[in-house]
C-alpha cells in the first residue's frame, strides 16, 4: 500500500458504483484488498519516506521499497512467489507474531501457490524486513540489493485473477482457422500460463506447452 503509483478512485460515496482503479492491475487488486479490509492506504503513503525504490524486472521477478516512517525503516518487498518464498526466513504468524518460517511452512505455501496457479491466479508473495534505528546505513543508494532483500519476513501469499476477455477465445479461433498460429509470452507461473491458454483456446488436450524458463 505504501508503495507504487497505482490509484483506486471511488466513483461514488455510497459505494453504488464499481472503483476506477488507475495504473497497473497488479497493484491495483492488492490496494482494493487494503479498502476492503478497510485499511487507508492513502494515509499511509503520506506517512512515510522513500529511500530507495529497487524496481521490478523480469530477471529479479520482484520489486522492493526502502521506507522511513517514525524513526523506523523498513523494506517492502513482492515478487513471484517462488522467488520470494526463498528469501524468506522468517514470517508472521495467526497471532501477529514473527516466527521462524521453516520448510515444512514453505512447502505447505507452495502447494497453496500451485492450487492457485491451477484455477489461472497469478501468485504473489508480500514480505517486509525491518532495520535498527542504529543500522549504520548513509547511503542506501549503495547498499547491495541481495543485502536489502535477504532474511525477509512473510506477510502473505495472494492469488490475483486477470480474466480473459470475452472476444479473446473467439478472436484466437478465428486466427487458427485462417492457418495463424497463436502463441503465449509470458513471465507467470508455469502451470497458471497453462490453465490461461487453454481458456483462451491457445492451448488444447493435444497441445504441449513450451516455455523458457
Amino acid at each position: 500500500a505504501s508503495s507504487g503509483d497505482a490509484t483506486v478512485v471511488a466513483l461514488s460515496e455510497a459505494g453504488t458504483a464499481p472503483n476506477e482503479h488507475v495504473g497497473s492491475k497488479t497493484e491495483c487488486a492488492l490496494l482494493q484488498v487494503c479498502l476492503d479490509l478497510g485499511v487507508e492506504y492513502s494515509e499511509l503513503r503520506k506517512e512515510g519516506a522513500t529511500l530507495r525504490l529497487i524496481p521490478f524486472n523480469s530477471d529479479r521477478k520482484r520489486m522492493s521499497k526502502v521506507i522511513h516512517r517514525n524513526h523506523s525503516t523498513r523494506v517492502h518487498s513482492k515478487g513471484a512467489s517462488e522467488v520470494m518464498l526463498d528469501l524468506c526466513t522468517q514470517q508472521v504468524d495467526e497471532n501477529g507474531a514473527v516466527s521462524d518460517f521453516t520448510p515444512k511452512q514453505k512447502d505447505v505455501y507452495l502447494r497453496h501457490i500451485d492450487h492457485y496457479a491451477s484455477d489461472g491466479l497469478r501468485t504473489l508473495v508480500l514480505a517486509y524486513k525491518d532495520y535498527p534505528e542504529d543500522h549504520g546505513i548513509s547511503d542506501w543508494d549503495e547498499e547491495s540489493i541481495d543485502d536489502i532483500e535477504k532474511n525477509l519476513v512473510f506477510l502473505c501469499l495472494v492469488g490475483i485473477q486477470d480474466p480473459v476477455r470475452p472476444e479473446v477465445p473467439e478472436a484466437i479461433q478465428q486466427c487458427k482457422s485462417a492457418g495463424i498460429v497463436v502463441r503465449m509470452v509470458t513471465g507467470d507461473n508455469v502451470t497458471t500460463a497453462t490453465t490461461i491458454a487453454r481458456e483462451c483456446g491457445i492451448l488444447d488436450s493435444k497441445n504441449d506447452l513450451g516455455m523458457r524458463v
